[in-house]
């Protein structure tokens, strides 16, 4: 039988409470190269979809297939470009994601590097088809777990575990993406 997951901020402290070990999530997905635009230094990319992705369930340490309900996600107007993930140091910040939209089932958003020295080098890496791919980071906010072999039907659509167990990620915030 599948269970729901909500994991909510401590009503004391504002921090999210230990329901699960770990609740953030990335994912690779890739740039669009026929979208580079030179003058604006920017090129668009796809910063997530609906179809599952394998990874491990750190509450159970067991690979489970994990979907992300793409009209469930929250994003701001504008969200930061990192390098690797990392946000320690300001030329960790290469640029900006802008025009987040819906494009065919897909989150798609423009990727615009900075005009300096780090925003460069990521730009040129991109521009000659080193740098193919971007990785987003999100937070899990509420997901329903589906035992493996067994089927359900959430916010009016159907899923099936099969291989393995299934997590339907059914809230989540985008916070950064990363080159």
């Amino acid at each position: 039988m599948p269970t729901k997951t909500m994991i909510k901020a401590d009503a004391q402290t504002g921090h999210e409470a230990p329901v699960q070990t770990r609740n953030v999530g990335t994912r690779l997905l890739r740039v669009r190269a026929k979208t580079v635009n030179d003058d604006e230094r920017s090129v668009d990319a796809v910063l997530a979809t609906e179809n599952p992705v394998t990874t491990i369930d750190w509450r159970d340490m067991e690979y489970v297939d994990e979907v992300l309900q793409i009209d469930r996600g929250e994003y701001s107007d504008q969200l930061p470009m990192l390098d690797s993930h990392n946000r320690y140091e300001l030329k960790d910040i290469i640029g900006s994601v802008r025009n987040i939209r819906m494009e065919s089932g897909e989150l798609v958003g423009t990727l615009h590097f900075s005009d300096d020295e780090d925003g460069d080098r990521a730009f040129r890496k991109m521009r000659g088809g080193h740098l193919t791919d971007v990785s987003v980071g999100f937070q899990i906010t509420e997901r329903t777990r589906i035992p493996k072999g067994e089927t359900a039907m959430i916010n009016g659509k159907s899923y099936k575990a099969e291989a393995r167990g299934m997590h339907v990620i059914t809230g989540w915030r985008l916070f950064e993406v990363s080159a």
